[in-house]
């Protein structure tokens, strides 16, 4: 009895993408995650005192992104990794475009904290609905408010076009450039993965190529 290699696919193996597959897993990823955050600056800038439109927002392009490189040959761990480097380019990246928003256009007030409620889906937290001290209400709850009680008077940088929640302190405590430079950091990582990804998935297509399978003599 002898041995010969033969191509894989006379095993019945699933075909294994070819190089531009590969490539399109890198691709492709990027792509999702631009078209993604394109939307969630637009929702984070528009509706940015609501928090649910852009986690909603943010997720969903997490997890399209992800799908291309499991269509690639990614595995589970890299699939893991790509969704949580989203995760962070987006919600980072919303949070720097809100606080840049606040710095920009902001209005320092003296308010005074008319309530406390939990904060809606996350029970472990307050969030406070603020006055100004002539009676107006100022649009979105300050949260988290976990050491302030009704009646109590703070400063807060407030949107005078109602878009962005309230933020206690002044423009100096906010952090826009710090949160931007967190947010590429991650999307540096989220490029160096998927291209590892690829590359490995490259190598274990070429590995595979041929298999051995014997041949009666």
């Amino acid at each position: 009895m002898s041995w010969t290699p033969r191509p894989e696919a006379g095993w019945g193996r699933r075909p294994r993408p070819g190089r531009g597959g590969l490539w399109r897993g890198v691709g492709i990823p990027l792509l999702v995650l631009a078209a993604g955050a394109g939307v969630t600056a637009l929702v984070a800038l528009r509706w940015g005192g609501a928090e649910w439109p852009v986690a909603m927002t943010v997720t969903l392009t997490a997890i399209a992104a992800a799908v291309p490189v499991a269509l690639a040959g990614g595995g589970r761990p890299s699939q893991i990794v790509v969704t949580l480097l989203c995760l962070v380019v987006g919600l980072v990246g919303s949070t720097a475009l809100t606080d840049q928003a606040l710095v920009r256009r902001g209005e320092q007030v003296e308010a005074l904290v008319a309530s406390v409620q939990q904060s809606a889906g996350r029970d472990h937290l307050r969030s406070c609905t603020l006055h100004r001290l002539d009676g107006r209400s100022i649009p979105g709850s300050l949260s988290p408010c976990d050491r302030h009680q009704v009646g109590d008077r703070l400063r807060v940088l407030v949107d005078p076009l109602g878009r962005q929640a309230p933020e206690e302190g002044s423009r100096g405590d906010l952090a826009p450039i710090d949160e931007a430079e967190v947010a590429l950091g991650a999307f540096a990582l989220l490029a160096l993965v998927l291209v590892g990804s690829a590359l490995r998935t490259a190598r274990r297509a070429r590995s595979l190529r041929f298999t051995v399978q014997p041949r009666s003599s």
